[in-house]
């Protein structure tokens, strides 16, 4: 029975397996190594095993790199690129992406760390864990093909060029919304991380006619704040004055009396400008702080927005 469902796991990764799933299901370290012995399983490294029942392949090398690497790894650029299928990739490539802090030696390829990798932010391929269309994009801009690329503006141009290409390949054929693309942003770009100013120059050109309703800004919004570790307001409060009812807002710091209200195109019409305006003096005299706050600050100015709601709750406080 417990050799039953040891084979079921390495079906189901590729032939790869470690010692921690062969413990679950009861065996033993020393029936592990009678195993190796047997010509059974092979020994990778300590606590990495490959089933001998099955041959070599590119999905079993990227599944022992992601078992290496330990929890919370998934496969992730050029090979992220190969398993969703885009074209120009190269299957072949072993590369994957783990939280930062660790001290993982790879085994066959190469180990990107990471400061956020949020579930959204993970797809399943083949039953791999890998990073979604749109922050695989992301990622892959910020690792270009040549190392000069952000060093030389011929380079740069070039590279840019060919995530432009990348980032419509992926909505056209790949299923990607900008919304998608914005929420990676808004949540993983940081000033000087690399390849964060090419994908928001790309979103700037390609996105400049797309508007996301209000709920997909409040969504990103939302994204935004877990990233940057600001806790959650309340979402779609109704306020008022000591005398009316105002309105209902979008997100609503109760204790500090701070306010966020996340502007999409339906407050760019000058009668909504103007009863915006309007409430927001209304509760600005109750003694609430009220931040305004666009898509394209979302995306293009996270630390701006996160420093401007963290200066207001520490007001308050």
């Amino acid at each position: 029975m417990r050799d039953r469902g040891l084979i079921q796991i390495a079906v189901d990764q590729a032939g790869a397996l470690t010692a921690a799933q062969a413990l679950g299901l009861g065996f033993t370290y020393a029936q592990l190594r009678w195993r190796e012995r047997a010509g059974q399983l092979r020994r990778v490294r300590k606590g990495l095993y490959v089933h001998t029942a099955f041959s070599d392949s590119w999905e079993q090398r990227l599944w022992v790199e992601v078992l290496a690497a330990g929890e919370r790894t998934v496969v992730s650029t050029q090979a992220a690129c190969a398993l969703h299928g885009f074209r120009r990739s190269q299957p072949g490539v072993i590369e994957v992406q783990t939280p930062e802090g660790g001290s993982h030696t790879p085994v066959f390829g190469t180990i990107h760390e990471t400061f956020w990798l949020p579930r959204s932010h993970i797809v399943e391929v083949n039953k791999l864990p890998v990073t979604s269309v749109a922050r695989t994009v992301f990622d892959v801009a910020g690792h270009p093909k040549h190392p000069l690329a952000f060093q030389n503006d011929l380079l740069r141009a070039n590279h840019v060029k060919q995530m432009t290409w990348l980032v419509n390949h992926a909505i056209r054929d790949h299923g990607m919304r900008m919304l998608d693309l914005d929420r990676v942003l808004a949540s993983t770009g940081r000033r000087g991380k690399p390849g964060t100013a090419i994908i928001r120059e790309i979103v700037a050109d390609l996105g400049v006619d797309y508007a996301p309703s209000a709920s997909e800004l409040q969504d990103l919004f939302s994204e935004m704040l877990d990233a940057y570790g600001v806790p959650r307001p309340d979402e779609e409060i109704d306020l008022g004055t000591a005398e009316r009812w105002v309105g209902r807002v979008d997100f609503v710091w109760r204790r500090q009396r701070v306010i966020v209200e996340v502007d999409g195109r339906q407050h760019g019409a000058p009668l909504d400008r103007r009863a915006d305006r309007a409430r927001d003096s209304a509760l600005g005299g109750e003694g609430w702080t009220i931040i305004r706050v666009t898509r394209a600050e979302l995306v293009h100015e996270p630390e701006k927005v996160i420093a401007r709601i963290r200066l207001a709750l520490a007001a308050a406080a």
